[in-house]
């Protein structure tokens, strides 16, 4: 029998990089504007909640966002790749070995 475990990675895996920056950069690209990220809890949500939340809080419709959501994700992909050299990740500590344990 397998088991699926799932983790919110920023904070609990991960700390640090691109990622939030990257994201409101490409939802500004996208959509216009950037939602008001301030605001809104990123804390354990997808990253299609997020930009849903934000958008709606904007006024955009359900529709427009579905429309442009690959659009989004595109460009969050390409800014996090061109960033992620410059501004990597950190590992938080015993997050390798956690890992490693569940793999076996």
């Amino acid at each position: 029998m397998r088991r699926i475990i799932l983790f919110d990675i920023d904070g609990t895996l991960v700390r640090g990089g691109p990622a939030k920056y990257a994201f409101v950069d490409a939802m500004r690209e996208t959509f216009g504007t950037p939602g008001d990220f301030e605001r809104v809890s990123f804390a354990g949500k997808t990253d299609p909640q997020i930009a849903r939340e934000l958008l709606v809080g904007e006024g955009i419709s359900h529709q427009a966002i579905d429309e442009g959501l690959q659009d989004l994700f595109s460009r969050y992909l390409a800014y996090l790749e061109a960033r992620l050299p410059e501004d990597p990740v950190a590992v938080l500590p015993g997050v390798r070995d956690l890992l490693d344990a569940l793999a076996h």
